[in-house]
């Protein structure tokens, strides 16, 4: 976590806007709340942060293509909002993992 954050500020406030950003269509998209996030254990908390950083890392333009990848998958399969609400908090983060195109190499989608 210390390591994003890290990571974060090195953009300056360029940084920090994105990775802003980035959580605000994260939240948006599945409609989380900062109780449901408190709530999350500490290791879901680090993979939603570990996966807001990929998205912000790409500045305001990583935000915009996140964005515009959510619009193509959504349409191509057919995924609404409320089918994105009710997915486990581990399909959701699966979901933004392979949004942000921060993987291993593996698709787990």
């Amino acid at each position: 976590m210390i390591t994003a954050a890290y990571n974060v500020s090195l953009g300056k406030d360029i940084g920090v806007t994105a990775f802003k950003n980035a959580f605000e269509v994260i939240d948006e998209k599945f409609g989380y709340t900062p109780e449901y996030l408190k709530a999350r254990t500490f290791d879901e908390q680090i993979r939603l942060i570990t996966a807001a950083y990929a998205v912000s890392i790409g500045k305001e333009e990583g935000v915009a293509a996140f964005k515009n990848a959510f619009e193509i998958i959504d349409e191509k399969f057919g995924y609404t909002p409320e089918y994105l609400k009710a997915r486990t908090f581990d399909e959701q983060i699966r979901l933004i993992t392979a949004y942000s195109g921060q993987n291993d190499g593996v698709f787990r989608g």
